[in-house]
């Protein structure tokens, strides 16, 4: 095909897909840029930089929409654009990307992306006994780990046993150490001592250590118990303890003591919230979170307002209050975790973490030499305060938006960005005005995902200046102006069958 035949393809098929857009309320040039907008996103992949850009921009906007384009991808000719759309199309659709996932594991040509596809199968508990068992036979130790350790978890270690001895003899250290502990597991106690000098081998990675100890919980692999034991009271990462403590804990026979116990004798802060966290997740957890709460540290804290959750109101609300006011960061990452579990569950009666929600945006740095992380907190608080969708919490976060500028405006203006409550566009409509263009940015984003048409104009803008703006924002823009045109399928689709 000729070149310049060739340069008129995205044109024509975005004049295709946008052909009938033009209403009486539609302006001929907004439809001209929502055209070019479609011609970006097109035309982006065939360029191998501004495609791998675009293709991470989009799949952080968590649009279903987009879930040929992704199915499309996990085809492509470009392995690094299989990878990424193997995690992407995981969040997007769920156990709807098990087909596309078994594809790759079976078919494809690179073994990184099998292994990377039956992760996300057994993520998903989309895979069975009978693939795994021919996943097993596939030249690669990553996939054939992965396999058989499945294998062992569903009950059927005697078929992965043989594949299991081989690679224990792997020249991989997490291969081998992996293969060993499923063996240990299995009853074969000759490899123990291997076992043993891995975890307790001061040069092993924190990330071996933890797929290690993990593996002991999931596979209750009680020979591997006194090696834990020794690296729960080594002086190792708070997160590896942790791990440590959990599987400890989980083989004995009092989990909950266990872990009660832990926690009292941890003496580090974050080992301490950590395992309380382990603890308070738990169904049997409630009396041992009562003798933790008649303390005056941090876990007393945090196990009150474990037991005040449960009822929610105000002895909830101070509970969380004194949470907060302790200001660690561990402290406050805690309450925000439990407060996404609170919102999704239970909605608008986790209103108890309201008022904390809001006093610790406004309480963050205002003007910092640049956003640190506890300004990325602020912005997930705020996340979770739109999400709450009460008339005290977007009330709040009305105020602090309509504030002085500040990096407090600016973590409440990036909540806005993330919230699936279509209460985000009345909060956000009036950033449009805003004289601070990363304000008014988030503010037409915020709308974009919605597909509100008040943000046509600003992102119009924004594709008609493709010099002045990073890919990654052009691309977004982009795709709201297909959606608030109502185009996504069509455009999605088409999207898929540029992919090569």
């Amino acid at each position: 095909m000729p070149a310049q035949r060739k340069a008129w393809i995205p044109q024509m098929a975005a004049v295709l897909i946008l052909g009938q857009f033009a209403s009486p309320l539609s302006a001929q040039t907004t439809q001209n840029t929502t055209i070019s907008a479609v011609n970006y996103l097109l035309g982006s992949l065939n360029d191998a930089v501004r495609a791998r850009r675009m293709i991470a921009a989009l799949s952080v906007t968590g649009d279903k929409d987009l879930a040929p384009f992704f199915t499309a991808l996990a085809s492509s000719a470009d392995k690094e654009r299989r990878l990424a759309a193997i995690d992407t199309l995981i969040d997007l659709v769920g156990a709807d990307a098990a087909p596309a996932l078994l594809e790759r594991l079976q078919k494809d040509p690179a073994m990184d992306v099998r292994s990377e596809a039956l992760l996300g199968l057994l993520k998903l508990k989309a895979v069975s006994a009978e693939q795994l068992l021919e996943a097993i036979q596939i030249p690669d130790e990553r996939v054939q780990c992965l396999a058989a350790r499945a294998l062992v978890l569903k009950g059927q270690g005697a078929k992965a046993a043989g594949t299991l001895k081989k690679l224990a003899a792997s020249r991989s250290l997490a291969t081998s150490s992996m293969s060993r502990m499923s063996l240990l597991g299995l009853g074969q106690t000759e490899h123990l001592p291997a076992v043993r000098a891995v975890l307790t081998d001061a040069n092993t990675s924190p990330i071996i250590l933890g797929l290690l100890l993990d593996q002991v919980s999931e596979e209750k692999v009680f020979a591997a118990i006194e090696p834990a034991r020794a690296v729960a009271k080594s002086s190792l990462l708070a997160p590896v303890k942790m791990q440590a403590h959990k599987c400890v804990a989980e083989l004995s026979n009092d989990p909950p003591g266990a872990l009660r116990e832990a926690i009292i004798s941890s003496g580090e802060p974050v080992l301490c919230v950590l395992l309380l966290r382990v603890l308070a997740d738990r169904d049997d957890s409630q009396a041992q979170l009562k003798v933790l709460s008649a303390g005056t540290d941090v876990a007393a804290a945090l196990a009150r307002m474990e037991l005040a959750r449960k009822d929610g109101g105000e002895p909830a609300a101070k509970a969380v209050a004194e949470a907060m006011a302790l200001e660690h960061p561990i402290v406050v990452d805690y309450v925000l975790d439990r407060a996404k579990k609170d919102v999704a569950d239970r909605g608008q009666k986790a209103d108890f973490y309201t008022a904390s929600l809001l006093k610790y945006i406004q309480s963050v740095p205002p003007n910092p030499k640049q956003m640190e992380e506890e300004h990325r907190r602020a912005a997930e608080a705020a996340t979770l305060l739109i999400d709450l969708g009460t008339p005290a919490a977007l009330e709040g976060m009305k105020g602090i938006l309509a504030g002085r500028y500040s990096a407090v405006t600016r973590s409440a203006a990036v909540g806005l960005l993330k919230s699936g409550n279509r209460a985000t566009c009345e909060l956000a409509r009036p950033l449009l005005k805003s004289p601070y263009n990363e304000l008014a940015t988030d503010g037409a984003l915020a709308l974009g995902r919605f597909g509100d048409p008040g943000a046509s104009d600003f992102l119009c803008d924004i594709v008609a200046r493709p010099d002045r703006h990073r890919v990654e924002l052009l691309a977004m823009a982009s795709w709201y102006l297909v959606k608030i045109a109502g185009q996504t399928k069509t455009a999605a689709d088409a999207m898929a069958k540029a992919v090569k």
